[in-house]
């Protein structure tokens, strides 16, 4: 009010920084301080970029999603976004996966199945009904003999859910959970319980409302969940990295899926490393909604 009265100067609402192809994914003078991982791929994400590059692609093979050779295309903007801690998106929640696939495998645990974001969503199931449905028993069948699975398993399904949402919110999802669950039990004769169980408001770190962060949940969900897997097997709750404060651990899933992208995705050498080559395309994916939104 003092300052419409007396005249003094309203000061300017910082303009937010935008993306754009071939300039830098944060503000110049934000450079140096971010952390090694983050710098080393804004590096090589400057010189792809002025070549006119949009995006990049991690191999996946059959053994880490199950569903045969494919490509995960990560888009420049998707990882801005991510530098700016911004709503992350499903293609990298998948990378992040496949982190958690390679580390359970150097450690040898092969009781936890996986499945890809990208392919059992609520966007895949309003898009893609059919498919959803198709290849979540697809991935039930071919997982069968694990002890857990992350999305569901065996005889419970338990939310882990940052937001503390209504149980109806999830009402679609569990809808297709137990169609896919029938066709399982028809498909892989044991004795199966007959309908899977709900768990909801399991004890886990919770997002501040109005917040878009629930994908970097995701990601240390499945990282603590593993990790507990394979050291206590005791999952009555999540039990956060070290106990880091929230800003924190959101800072440790940056760093740490940019190393992995870095080492395994980017690096010739690395596991997930695409020379271009062609892949058949395995059916429909979160990738293919988004573009047909932007089209």
């Amino acid at each position: 009010m003092a300052q419409l009265v007396g005249g003094a100067p309203i000061p300017k609402a910082e303009v937010a920084y935008k993306f754009e192809l071939g300039k830098p994914l944060v503000r110049p003078e934000q450079l140096q301080s971010q952390p090694i991982q983050m710098y080393k791929f804004h590096e090589w994400y400057m010189k792809m970029s002025a070549n006119g590059r949009e995006m990049f692609g991690a191999r996946i093979r059959n053994p880490d999603f199950l569903q045969g050779e494919d490509v995960l295309w990560i888009h420049f903007k998707d990882v801005f976004d991510l530098y700016h801690r911004d709503a992350l998106d499903v293609s990298l929640l998948s990378a992040w996966i496949l982190m958690v696939i390679q580390r359970a495998r150097r450690r040898g645990v092969y009781n936890t199945g996986f499945i890809d974001p990208r392919k059992i969503n609520t966007e895949m199931l309003d898009k893609y009904e059919k498919d959803t449905e198709d290849n979540l028993v697809h991935l039930l069948t071919q997982q069968h003999f694990k002890t857990f699975i992350l999305l569901p398993y065996n005889t419970e399904v338990t939310v882990y859910d940052s937001m503390n949402k209504e149980e109806k919110v999830f009402d679609k999802v569990f809808q297709l959970i137990d169609r896919a669950w029938d066709r399982f039990r028809q498909l892989v004769r044991r004795t199966w319980k007959e309908k899977l169980g709900r768990r909801f408001h399991f004890p886990c770190a919770k997002q501040d409302k109005g917040t878009n962060l629930c994908g970097y949940y995701v990601c240390e969900y499945a990282h603590c969940l593993s990790n507990q897997i394979y050291t206590t097997r005791g999952l009555d709750r999540i039990h956060m990295r070290e106990k880091l404060p929230h800003k924190d651990f959101i800072t440790a899933v940056q760093e740490q899926l940019m190393g992995f992208i870095n080492e395994e995705v980017l690096n010739p050498n690395g596991e997930f490393y695409y020379d271009r080559s062609t892949i058949r395309n395995v059916g429909p994916s979160s990738s293919d909604v988004t573009q047909e939104s932007k089209s």
